[in-house]
C-alpha cells in the first residue's frame, strides 16, 4: 500500500483540485476502498469527491454538489466520464459479434450474450448498497477501456486482456441468469475465477 491509498495512515492527506484527473483519482480509489470493504476510507473518499464536485461547479459543496457527482455503479471508467457515443455504436451495430466470435474462435451466440449483457440488457445495479446508495435498473455505465476493447476484439487487434474481458464478462452474466441478478455479487463472483482487466 503506498500514500494516500485508502486504508494507509496517510489518506486523509488527500487534496481537492478542481481537475478530471483528481475525480479519476479518487474514483479509482474509492472502488479499491469498496474493494477491501474500508467503510471509512469510502466515507472519506465520498465526502472528497462531493467537496471536489462544489469545488469543480464554483458552488459550495453539501446537497446541491452531491447531486451533481454521479457514483458510477460500474466500470472503470472516471465518475464524470463517459463513452455513450461508443457503446450507442456498438449497440447499432449487426456486424460486431460475427467478426469478432470471427477473431477469437468462441461460439456467436457466446459473443452475443456478452455482447447483450454488456451493452443491451438493463441489470440490477447494487454496488453501492451497502453505503445506503439504493440499487437500480439500468444498463451499466459506459466504460471507454471496454468499448476500446470490443473494437479491438471486432477488428483482430486484442491482446490478452481483451480475451480475459470476455471470460470475465461470461462468468458475470452467467452468473446474474443462473444465481442472482444483482451486479455486486456476480462481479465479485466473476473476479475470483477471472479478474477483469484494468483499461
Amino acid at each position: 500500500m503506498t500514500p494516500d491509498q485508502p486504508g494507509s495512515d496517510n489518506a486523509g492527506s488527500l487534496t481537492t483540485a478542481s481537475s478530471q484527473t483528481d475525480l479519476d483519482q479518487l474514483s479509482t480509489q474509492l472502488t479499491a476502498a469498496y474493494g477491501a470493504g474500508d467503510q471509512g476510507a469510502i466515507s472519506q473518499i465520498l465526502a472528497q469527491i462531493e467537496n471536489l464536485a462544489g469545488a469543480t461547479s464554483g458552488g459550495a459543496a453539501g446537497p446541491a454538489a452531491a447531486e451533481r457527482t454521479v457514483l458510477r455503479q460500474t466500470g472503470s471508467g472516471s465518475i464524470l466520464g463517459s463513452a455513450d457515443e461508443a457503446y450507442d455504436a456498438i449497440r447499432a451495430s449487426t456486424t460486431d459479434v460475427g467478426s469478432i466470435a470471427g477473431n477469437t474462435g468462441y461460439k456467436v451466440s457466446n459473443i452475443q450474450k456478452v455482447k447483450d449483457h454488456l451493452f443491451m440488457n438493463e441489470q440490477l445495479l447494487d454496488r453501492y448498497e451497502s453505503l445506503g446508495i439504493p440499487a437500480t435498473r439500468g444498463r451499466f455505465d459506459s466504460d471507454i477501456g471496454i468499448a476500446e476493447a470490443w473494437q479491438r476484439l471486432e477488428s483482430g487487434s486484442h491482446g490478452p486482456a481483451d480475451l480475459q474481458l470476455l471470460r470475465h464478462e461470461t462468468a458475470e452474466s452467467w452468473y446474474m441468469r443462473n444465481v442472482s441478478p444483482g451486479y455486486n455479487a456476480a462481479h465479485n463472483a466473476a473476479q475470483r475465477r477471472f479478474p477483469a482487466p484494468g483499461f
